[in-house]
């Protein structure tokens, strides 16, 4: 898990944001992290979980900037969070958010294809 969240930090990633950038993908059509983290609805009970962690572990209240997606996707990568036990705290709540959506929509996807058989 924080292998990926170094990852999403340094930009070295695999997901379509990164990805997409390598091929000149206009950024609208490779968006992920901001819908993932803090935009996309169906994730909105394990970022509500997150968000959560975070208030309660690091002090950050990340929904008071709701609305402001460039700047909750800042603080969620660590940038502008000096110290450095929060920023590791926000990291690796970050980092089981992450994981936890993508089994998510693994199991969402398993579930689509045998519907559709």
């Amino acid at each position: 898990m924080h292998m990926l969240y170094a990852r999403l930090r340094s930009g070295t990633h695999w997901l379509r944001m990164e990805s997409g950038r390598w091929r000149k993908e206009p950024e609208p059509e490779r968006i992920f992290m901001a819908c993932i983290t803090v935009d996309c609805y169906i994730y909105y009970g394990l970022r509500k979980s997150m968000f959560n962690t975070i208030k309660v572990k690091a002090g950050y209240d990340m929904e008071l900037m709701d609305g402001n997606i460039d700047w909750q996707v800042d603080a969620l990568l660590g940038h502008g969070l000096v110290d450095k036990e929060k920023r590791r705290i926000v990291g690796t709540a970050v980092s089981s958010f992450i994981a936890a959506a993508w089994r998510m929509r693994k199991r969402e996807l398993k579930d689509s294809r045998q519907a559709q058989v």
